[in-house]
């Protein structure tokens, strides 16, 4: 999908696309905790399940932030 989008053309994705590819510790995370705390530190988009996600807070209630929500859709999975 991103790529796709980079190569029609659109900036931000071209800007987003060329930093996966040339500096992918800058646009992944291990782990829910550090997703978090990309989110804390700038201006970002995680990509993560709302299960996993509830589940985390649930398992950790002081890591609980204000976090927006959007493009909430079921998972579609390539075969």
């Amino acid at each position: 999908m991103y790529q796709s989008k980079a190569q029609q053309g659109d900036p931000d994705y071209i800007k987003f696309w060329d930093r996966v590819l040339n500096s992918p510790t800058d646009s992944t995370y291990k782990s829910v905790e550090e997703g978090l705390d990309f989110l804390i530190k700038d201006r970002s988009v995680m990509h993560i399940s709302q299960g996993i996600l509830k589940g985390y807070f649930k398992a950790n209630p002081y890591r609980q932030q204000k976090l927006k929500i959007f493009a909430k859709e079921r998972p579609i999975f390539d075969r």
